[in-house]
């Protein structure tokens, strides 16, 4: 199976590493096996991969341990972490939808979406950046958010309603069916 949605986010402490860890990867006793998270961060991009990524759970001691050993360069089953100019062919490799949460500046929207993919954009960052989505071959949606965190839980709970999930629970990867076919 091969992840369906990718989120690309710049990382701003560690205490917001670990709300975008838990709203991106986790649900309700699993993991999302449909999902990559992208994080750059000075020169580098930390990358989950849902379908791989094991040993994390959502007690707030086990995320901090988690990102703790991340940030000292161990990297556990599911992560990698890159140098920040790979960003844009880690991207290009995206298959069906992009969540997008603040892309680098220098990464051309343009290039992050084709016409199969879905972008969902921080209202923020589409006001800021609005003279470049102006021709996104992409349909995009934009939603009204306090902080990155927040945005990607609203961003899945419209893609789980509209497409449904895959999620890992006690070793077994199951679709949940979306609420509108």
């Amino acid at each position: 199976m091969n992840p369906k949605r990718h989120i690309v986010t710049l990382l701003t402490t560690p205490q917001e590493f670990e709300r975008i860890l838990l709203y991106s990867m986790i649900v309700s006793h699993g993991i999302r096996v449909d999902t990559f998270l992208y994080v750059v961060d000075k020169g580098m991009i930390y990358t989950f991969s849902g379908y791989e990524l094991r040993h994390l759970y959502p007690q707030k001691r086990s995320i901090e341990g988690f990102i703790s050993k991340v940030l000292k360069k161990v990297t556990p089953p599911g992560v990698r972490i890159l140098p920040s100019y790979v960003v844009q062919h880690v991207v290009d490799s995206a298959d069906y939808y992009v969540i997008q949460c603040s892309c680098p500046s220098s990464t051309s929207p343009k290039k992050l979406v084709s016409p199969l993919n879905i972008v969902i954009l921080a209202k923020s960052y589409l006001e800021k950046y609005k003279y470049l989505y102006s021709r996104l071959p992409a349909p995009y949606l934009c939603v009204d958010s306090r902080d990155q965190a927040d945005f990607i839980n609203k961003s899945h709970y419209i893609l789980d309603l509209a497409f449904g999930a895959w999620i890992r629970r006690l070793g077994r990867i199951e679709y949940k069916e979306p609420i509108f076919p």
